[in-house]
C-alpha cells in the first residue's frame, strides 16, 4: 500500500530531474501534501472495504454456526425428552453430561442447556455437586399430581364451556393428526397432542395462569400418561369434549371431561402398580 501511495503521489507533478525545476518549494509542498492526503483517503477506503467484507463474512459464519447449534440443541432436547417419557431412561438414573455430549459430538454447554429445560418440565432433577437425574417420584407425589390434574381440568372446562369461541373450537379440532398406531413415535405424539388439547381448553377459559399450570402438569405426567397407549380412544374422547363445548353445555362438558380424566387417573396408577413401583422408582 505504501508503494501504491508513492506511485499515486508521482502522478501530480513532473520529475524535477527532467527540466521542470521552476516550481517553487511552497507549491511543491502543497501538491505533495494534497497527494499524500488523497493517498491516505484511498488507503482508508480500501481498508474499510476489506474490513466490511471480513465482518460480513464473519457474521455469516456466526449466523450459520448459531443456526446449526440451535438445530442440534433441539435434536438433543427432543431425543432426551422422548427417552425419558417413553421409559428408556429409568426414573432416578443419572444423566451423564459428558457421555451425552460425546454421543452427539458436541460440547457440554448445549447438553446442560437441554437438561435445564427438562428440569423446568419436571422430567430432570438437578442435584448440586452431584449431577442430573431423571426425576423420581414417590407414590404419594404421583397421586397428588393426579388429584391436581382433576382440579385444574374441571376448573378449565367449566369456564371454557361458557367462554369458548368459534376460532378456539377450530383450534381444538385441528389438534390431532390422526391415529397412526401404537409405536413409540406415535404414542409420544398422542401425548403431546393431549397436552396441547387440554392447554387450549384452559386457555379458552380466559385464565392464562390456569392454562400454563395445566401445561406444566402435563409435562410432569407425560411419561406416566404415554404408558397407557390409548391414542385411538383419546381422539374419540376429545371429540366428545369438543361437541359439549360447541353446545356450551356445562354439564355435558363436565361429564365428557370426567369420562377422560377419571379412567386415565385409574389407568396410570394401575399401570405403575402392575409393572412394579421399583421400575418407576416410586416409594409406596
Amino acid at each position: 500500500m505504501q508503494a501504491q501511495g508513492i506511485a499515486l503521489c508521482t502522478l501530480g507533478y513532473k520529475n524535477p530531474n527532467k527540466g521542470n525545476r521552476t516550481r517553487s518549494k511552497n507549491n511543491h509542498s502543497i501538491e505533495y501534501f494534497r497527494c499524500q492526503l488523497k493517498t491516505q483517503l484511498i488507503y482508508q477506503l480500501l481498508e474499510t472495504e476489506i474490513s466490511c467484507d471480513k465482518i460480513y463474512g464473519m457474521d455469516q459464519q456466526t449466523v450459520l454456526g448459531e443456526s446449526d447449534s440451535v438445530v442440534l440443541k433441539n435434536r438433543i432436547y427432543k431425543e432426551l425428552r422422548r427417552s425419558i417419557i417413553m421409559g428408556h431412561r429409568i426414573s432416578g438414573s443419572r444423566l451423564k453430561v459428558k457421555d451425552i455430549a460425546r454421543h452427539y459430538k458436541t460440547s457440554i454447554t448445549p447438553v446442560r442447556d437441554v437438561l435445564q429445560m427438562l428440569s423446568q418440565e419436571g422430567l430432570v432433577t438437578i442435584k448440586p455437586r452431584s449431577g442430573y437425574y431423571v426425576t423420581a417420584l414417590t407414590l404419594k407425589q404421583l397421586r397428588d399430581l393426579l388429584d391436581l390434574r382433576h382440579i385444574l381440568e374441571f376448573a378449565a372446562i367449566e369456564k371454557a364451556a361458557l367462554r369458548i369461541t368459534t376460532e378456539q373450537l377450530v383450534e381444538l379440532r385441528n389438534v390431532h393428526a390422526g391415529y397412526t398406531g401404537e409405536d413409540d413415535a406415535s404414542c409420544e405424539r398422542y401425548t403431546e397432542e393431549n397436552q396441547n388439547f387440554h392447554y387450549l381448553i384452559a386457555a379458552a377459559s380466559g385464565n392464562m395462569a390456569l392454562a400454563e399450570s395445566v401445561k406444566n402438569l402435563h409435562d410432569r405426567l407425560a411419561r406416566f400418561m404415554v404408558a397407557q397407549r390409548i391414542g385411538e380412544k383419546q381422539i374419540r374422547m376429545h371429540s366428545q369434549i369438543i361437541e359439549a363445548l360447541e353446545d356450551h353445555n356445562l354439564e355435558k362438558a363436565r361429564q365428557a371431561m370426567a369420562d377422560e380424566v377419571n379412567p386415565s387417573q385409574e389407568a396410570i396408577l394401575d399401570t405403575v402398580m402392575d409393572n412394579g413401583a421399583d421400575q418407576w422408582q416410586l416409594i409406596v
